[in-house]
């Protein structure tokens, strides 16, 4: 190999090794979590599906 290639591959090596390194395992900044509230079976007495026929099940299902 040409010592050109051998540098880019060196460069790119490291800062592959940096951003691992530097990563966070869970990013969290500008996420918001979507908590909906409990829902009690019982309580349930009807679901409603708009939006057409993909969105019911197939007749015999």
């Amino acid at each position: 190999m040409k010592r050109g290639t051998l540098i880019a591959l060196g460069a790119f090596a490291v800062l592959l090794v940096l951003v691992l390194a530097t990563r966070e395992r869970q990013v969290s900044v500008g996420v918001r979590k979507l908590e909906l509230p409990k829902l009690d079976k019982a309580q349930v007495t009807a679901l409603e599906a708009h939006g057409g026929p993909q969105c019911l099940p197939p007749q015999g299902g």
